[in-house]
């Protein structure tokens, strides 16, 4: 998804968020939270009995360096990548309005793939990546959609990776 457009502030409208959605905000952070406890904790675990086997030896080997390393680039990864991540899922959480853009469907890219289908969907506004955003009310929109169709995007303060939904506008 192109993240990196320029947003045209005209056609957004500011609306407080409803109940529902601010229910599917808290429950995406928490399935975030779990997520990220059940697969970061082991690997920070691992990676510090590795540095405490290093200090407690004091011995600089191959396996003492390399765990050095893997701390360090972890480290950075979880900093560069993750950090932001669960950032932008509290600031959704505190929000309490929405952005709503009414848009057009310039094309719609279908890709099928082992994994599944992946729609690329390039509107006036932006450009949606099935795979690369969260829509939290999922009602199988993207099948529906066709290209010169007009829908509204409903987001959270510029956060456009967290999508609260698409609707389809009347032709």
């Amino acid at each position: 998804m192109n993240n990196n457009k320029s947003i045209n502030t005209n056609n957004v409208v500011e609306k407080p968020l409803d109940a529902l959605e601010k229910k599917l905000l808290r429950r995406t952070l928490k399935v975030r939270v779990i997520f990220g406890f059940i697969f970061i904790t082991p690997l920070l675990l691992m990676i510090l009995a590795m540095l405490f086997s290093f200090f407690q030896d004091f011995k600089l080997n191959a396996l003492s360096i390399s765990g050095i390393i893997l701390f360090g680039l972890t480290c950075f990864l979880l900093i560069k990548y993750v950090v932001p991540f669960y950032k932008n899922s509290i600031t959704n959480v505190k929000a309490t309005y929405k952005q709503i853009v009414k848009t057009r469907i310039t094309s719609i890219d279908i890709q099928e793939s082992k994994k599944g289908i992946r729609y690329i969907i390039l509107t006036d506004f932006i450009s949606i990546d099935s795979w690369a955003i969260t829509l939290l009310i999922n009602n199988n929109i993207y099948s529906v959609l066709n290209p010169n169709d007009k829908i509204e995007i409903h987001y959270i303060n510029n956060n456009i990776a967290d999508i609260i939904a698409i609707k389809q506008l009347t032709k």
